[in-house]
């Protein structure tokens, strides 16, 4: 905590009232008013603890609660922001500032931007609520009201008096009614945010559960209390006909074999008996070992056997009351031969009575499981002309000769989720078809506004819109809505559920990708999602090598259309409408011409465009197309020019077909130039106009790694503690080598690389081989114990670092390959390089390997990299960047290769002789020519090899190797003993001793060698 914060609280401590500070005091004092009805601690913070009677999210856009102690209830007003979801049954202690609103009301204003200590805790959960009180509505409607304000209460067996008031529809704002009983009448008060609005009235004479209030802000023209019902359930009507009744499945299929499941839930009276009517088409055996009861209120029920038929269930000796429910479940149904919806009619009644209909009895919809390819995708439109990309649309087509029922069916994508199958579920309504032969168009929006949406782009309204009720979307009246049918993935209300198609922007104006540049759209013929009809994909090879998804109807692993999503004003056509080979890339093609709702123009003839030329760094040039080119064509030098002398030295494509990237000589800073471009084509063979576009050099001058990388006499960089901008390709991603923190290494064309570093993940961060810059301070950073003295770019508070991903999807730079005994050396710090060497040791986190020039350090760098899977003798050729953690200073040792991946290490066939084995060059060792003989030998894996040079004598005169067998291995003798002294001219003997590892058996062998010197 800061001193400035601790001395605030400190000072609220003093001024505050002690109820201000934790103090509990009951909500009846805080209740208490003036003689002008305003609370007498207006103003004041208080604490109280209660139960939560109305919980988060039921009233007023979620900001609204009510608590209960054992003295009074009061509603609080939470901040969204820093108040926790509170529900039914939490105790919870509130601090907050007394208020009072228009209407009287007291309320407790939980606010942390007014009232540095307020705040809702949750003590624990579960709590009973406690009993109602139960009011009249002369209480309410009298000043005794205000002894009852936000307390939880009931009113019973009342009736409207005006039941046109009921909302049926919902409401723009807050608005009320009256409640009568046989004495008088109060105001029943209707939360705009609650499903009241929109409801069904209730019928004959009812009760209500809920808070009492006064007049809300935004209801006139009463001044008393009434009864503020937080949901529909909380208005409860009595006799025959009440209760409610739910099935499941909702949704069926002709010609089946089902289970119905129905959900009763009685309501302010007992029921003890309840009917289901079966609908004509379906088919039931009528007998009462296919009825099954289950749950509290069935426990002592029993079928009338004499009224149960193929028509009719009658169940007797229930005890349906609210909080009671029961379930029945009817087996064996036979679902109709047709398509459509059936309403299954629910009648219940009290003792005494006879049954009446409920008022609203559950539907089924019945639709039909289609065979895969009767209706295609014909054709994908994913990004617009429109602002907020609102005029994307799918299009469907009927192949067969008749026309199809649509009803019940789904049209999902993948939104980003990473799921296959998709998510965010749209049913067609009932009633829906496709005619023979017929197209139909599916849009994100019909018409957002004059600007925004399918009709302002095409001319005319879709078939069909994405209409989200929850969400601020607009339901045009031309274009019949698809039902959303799955619940928001996240919870969020405020977040569109309508398919985005991965093109340009989604509804709310922003690029929403989870998983960045691939889509699949699919189409069912049931709510199950197991009859996929017809599903069509693309991915961008920048981020996939390979499909995300693998499943029946998408083809092979690897036949996703691509190079991406299309590109603005184009749209993915069928090449035909009959070709269907559930292979996307085969299937579709690039069109510059959509047609919604008519035959499919596949084909492109549009000339690419140049989108857009911006530099990168002082070395690089990006150059981006409208849309795909041809990939020879992009990279032909010839078809580029730079004015101001600037040479153009290499052209290379992005793996999004659109983006190449020109190395240049240096640009000179913010100097003008103009590149010139002719000869491109696009994938259809149509070539661009020539054009020109200006650009200035890049500002500020870019830093080579070079000039980073340089080194004084301890090891360390001159231009430590110097801002520099560096630009290069990403050779070792983000969260490689430290995950959770963005420690990444940049390479440039010249071959040097260097260590970027931030705390943190970057939100996109790069991938291998993306080009990217960074702009920061040169540390070296040498940790706590001692180690290091590698070389990075990063920031501090002063100069933050700034890291930007300029272009992607560029081939990975390849690994510079050099020996294992050059691994060690300042020069290739942070370059990706490649080695080669038997394993000579493993050490936990390390191995080494050595290809005879010398060993070198293989280390697990924050890894969870699988180093068992080597032994002693294994042939590896390893790919990694080089680290250094020396100890000491000057700073040249202590140098080890760090594999990103498992990938980065291959292990060879062996190649290892059974035993000993040495041999050497057919010639006399002139002692005087400087010309050493070679020797060569080889022996069994990970053995023990000496190799020595003896006299005739036995006198062991020159050590040539010793150490782990490398396998074929090569030594070089220049005739000179241990101590560098030229032998004598005669014959040696060259042997190799070989002592395996496990055993202790071995092998040896020999060869002699001829020393003489030529006579001058």
């Amino acid at each position: 905590m800061n001193v400035i914060r601790t001395l605030l609280l400190a000072f609220l401590a003093i001024a505050l009232p002690a109820s201000a500070i934790g103090e509990v005091i009951p909500i009846s004092v805080v209740n208490e008013d003036d003689a002008d009805g305003f609370p007498v601690l207006w103003g004041e913070t208080v604490t109280v603890r209660g139960v939560v009677t109305v919980g988060t999210g039921l009233l007023a856009s979620n900001t609204d609660v009510y608590i209960q102690d054992d003295t009074g209830g009061i509603n609080v007003l939470q901040q969204i922001a820093a108040s926790p979801v509170v529900a039914e049954g939490d105790s919870v202690r509130v601090t907050g500032v007394v208020s009072s609103a228009s209407g009287k009301r007291t309320y407790i204003r939980v606010d942390t931007t007014a009232e540095p200590l307020a705040r809702i805790e949750v003590l624990n959960s579960g709590n009973p609520l406690p009993d109602p009180v139960v009011v009249t509505p002369r209480d309410l409607a009298s000043a005794s009201g205000e002894d009852y304000e936000g307390i939880y209460a009931v009113v019973r067996g009342v009736t409207l008096p005006y039941p046109t008031q009921w909302p049926d529809e919902p409401c723009d704002q807050d608005q009320a009614t009256y409640i009568a009983d046989s004495d008088t009448m109060c105001r029943l008060w209707f939360d705009s945010d609650t499903d009241l609005c929109g409801s069904a009235p209730p019928i004959n004479t009812f009760d209500v559960k809920g808070v009492v209030i006064p007049r809300p802000r935004t209801v006139t023209s009463w001044r008393g209390h009434g009864m503020l019902p937080p949901a529909r359930s909380y208005v409860l009507s009595r006799g025959s006909g009440s209760g409610t009744a739910e099935v499941d499945p909702d949704w069926v299929y002709s010609h089946q074999i089902v289970e119905l499941a129905f959900d009763f839930t009685g309501e302010a009276e007992t029921l003890t008996r309840v009917s289901i009517a079966i609908p004509d088409g379906w088919s039931f055996s009528g007998d009462a070992v296919d009825v099954v009861l289950e749950g509290d209120a069935f426990a002592g029920a029993h079928v009338v056997d004499d009224s149960t038929t193929a028509d009719l269930v009658t169940v007797a000796g229930c005890a349906l009351i609210d909080g009671s429910p029961g379930e029945l479940t009817l087996e064996s149904v036979g679902t109709p031969s047709g398509v459509g919806s059936w309403l299954f009619e629910v009648a219940t009644a009290v003792a005494g009575s006879d049954l009446e209909a409920v008022q609203v009895s559950p539907e089924i919809g019945v639709g039909f499981l289609a065979d895969p390819g009767v209706v295609l995708i014909n054709e994908v439109y994913a990004y617009g002309n429109d602002s907020q990309d609102r005029s994307e649309f799918i299009e469907l087509v009927n192949m067969t000769a008749s026309a199809i029922n649509l009803s019940g069916w789904i049209l999902t994508d993948m939104d980003g989720s990473g799921f296959c199958g998709g998510v965010n579920l749209w049913a067609f309504p009932p009633g829906s078809t496709i005619g023979p032969g017929e197209y139909i168009s599916i849009a994100k929006d019909a018409r957002r506004s004059s600007s925004q949406g399918f009709y302002p782009v095409f001319g005319f309204y879709p078939d069909y819109e994405l209409y989200d009720p929850d969400y601020l979307d607009i339901d045009n009246a031309n274009s019949v809505n698809l039902e959303v049918v799955s619940p928001p993935p996240d919870g969020n209300m405020a977040t569109s559920r309508e398919i985005r198609l991965l093109g340009g922007r989604d509804g709310n104006g922003t690029s929403v990708v989870r998983v960045p540049s691939y889509e699949a759209v699919f189409l069912y013929s049931d709510a199950s999602l197991t009859s996929l009809v017809d599903a069509m994909e693309y991915r961008d090879p920048v981020f996939w090598d390979e499909d995300a998804c693998d499943m029946e109807g998408l083809g092979g692993p690897d036949d996703a259309w691509i190079p991406g999503p299309p590109p603005k004003h184009y749209s993915l056509s069928r090449y035909t409408d009959s070709h269907d080979t559930d292979s996307s890339r085969d299937d579709f093609v690039l069109s510059s011409e959509p047609t919604p709702g008519a035959v499919n123009v596949p084909d492109d003839s549009l000339p690419p465009e140049i989108d857009l030329v911006s530099t990168a760094g002082s070395w690089y040039l990006l150059v981006e197309f409208t849309e795909p080119v041809d990939p020879e064509d992009a990279v032909d030098l010839g078809n580029y020019e730079i004015n101001a002398r600037l040479e153009i030295l290499d052209a290379v494509l992005s793996r999004d077909g659109r983006t190449v990237l020109l190395s240049t000589d240096t640009q000179e800073a913010s100097t003008a130039y103009t590149l010139s471009v002719s000869g491109v084509a696009d994938l259809a063979g149509n070539p661009m106009d020539p054009a020109e576009e200006s650009f200035s050099g890049h500002f500020p001058e870019s830093t080579p790694i070079s000039e980073i990388q340089a080194y004084d006499e301890l090891g360390l960089s001159p231009l430590v503690a110097q801002p520099v901008e560096i630009v290069g390709f990403t050779t070792v991603p983000p969260g490689i080598y430290q995950p959770g923190r963005t420690s990444m290494f940049v390479q440039d064309q010249d071959g040097w690389g260097v260590n970027v570093y931030q705390s943190g993940l970057m939100a996109s961060p790069p991938l291998e081989g993306d080009l990217t810059m960074a702009s920061g301070l040169v540390v070296e950073y040498i940790s706590t114990s001692g180690a290091g003295a590698t070389t990075e770019v990063t920031g501090n508070d002063l100069y933050p670092i700034a890291i930007t991903v300029v272009a992607r999807g560029f081939d990975p730079l390849e690994p510079i390959v050099v020996a294992t005994g050059d691994v060690g050396d300042e020069d290739i710090e942070g370059v990706l390089v490649q080695a080669t060497g038997v394993v000579i040791n493993l050490s936990g986190f390390a191995f080494y390997i050595d290809d005879g020039t010398n060993s070198i350090q293989v280390y697990q760098n924050f890894t969870d990299l699988d180093f068992s899977v080597f032994a002693v003798g294994d042939n590896v050729t390893v790919t990694g960047a080089v680290l250094q953690y020396d100890q000491t200073a000057p700073y040249f040792a202590g140098y080890e290769l760090a594999p990103r991946y498992q990938s980065d290490m291959v292990k060879l066939d062996d190649d290892y002789s059974t035993s000993a084995r040495i041999q050497t060059e057919a010639k006399v060792l002139d002692t005087g020519a400087d010309e050493p003989i070679t020797i060569q030998y080889n022996a069994t894996k990970a053995s023990n090899v000496v190799v020595r040079i003896f006299d005739l004598k036995g006198r062991a005169i020159a050590t040539l190797f010793d150490g782990i067998c490398l396998g074929p291995q090569e030594s070089l003798w220049d005739g000179r003993d241990d101590n560098g002294l030229t032998v004598a001219s005669g014959v040696y003997v060259c042997h190799i001793q070989v002592r395996e590892r496990d055993s202790g058996g071995g092998s040896d062998s020999a060869v002699p060698i001829v020393v003489g010197r030529k006579l001058k």
